[in-house]
């Protein structure tokens, strides 16, 4: 098996879904069985600042393939979110057979697959998330379970990629300080489009 072309964007932003494309060829006289569906076969794909596969490089996942036919060519594709906070130019590595689940007997050695032109990967311009209003029963039991819910704005021009934590306290006052307790928190992920607002719950459940 051997990657013929790795067709990647040129440019994106990090934390932004991209999607690659290969072909591989099978230039062995034998057709390529790519295993059982718990043993199946895979492409990794990765990011790297060099044309070379090491420890350095960032997985952005894998493509399993079954039976790949003997002097055939087929074509693959991964969609896979950029890392948060990556920025540089890279290569996109292919390498078939990843997991070396076929067996090639002496050609092993051309797996690995490149793309032609580098991707330049650029930090996210930032969003502005503001939180609005917080929706709170009048009454509360001590002790159980409590539904709040609350708005957040993102009143910037960019949208809010990647993903995030949002923290609720309780307060005496509306000051937040060190002396507030901590009540609950809501996992959020985007992305989140600019000038967008959204009700969330919080999770898990907040206890009075």
């Amino acid at each position: 098996l051997t990657v013929l072309e790795v067709t990647a964007p040129t440019g994106a932003f990090s934390g932004q879904t991209i999607t690659i494309n290969w072909t591989v060829r099978n230039q062995g006289a034998d057709d390529a069985n790519g295993g059982y569906w718990w043993w199946s076969g895979y492409d990794q794909v990765y990011l790297s600042e060099d044309a070379f596969l090491d420890n350095s490089d960032l997985s952005l996942g894998y493509a399993n393939f079954g039976t790949h036919a003997a002097g055939a060519d087929e074509q693959r594709s991964l969609t896979a979110n950029l890392p948060v906070g990556r920025s540089g130019l890279y290569y996109v590595l292919v390498k078939a057979d990843a997991g070396n689940r076929v067996a090639e007997p002496d050609a092993e050695g051309n797996n690995l697959g490149q793309s032609a032109t580098l991707l330049r990967i650029d930090l996210a311009p930032p969003a502005d998330l503001v939180a609005g209003a917080v929706d709170v029963p009048a009454d509360a039991v001590l002790g159980a379970n409590m539904a709040v819910t609350y708005t957040v704005h993102n009143q910037g021009s960019f949208a809010a990629l990647g993903s995030w934590r949002d923290m609720l306290y309780l307060s005496t006052d509306d000051t937040f300080d060190s002396s507030d307790v901590f009540f609950g928190a809501a996992d959020v992920s985007g992305p989140w489009p600019a000038a967008a607002a959204t009700a969330a719950p919080c999770r898990p459940a907040c206890r009075a």
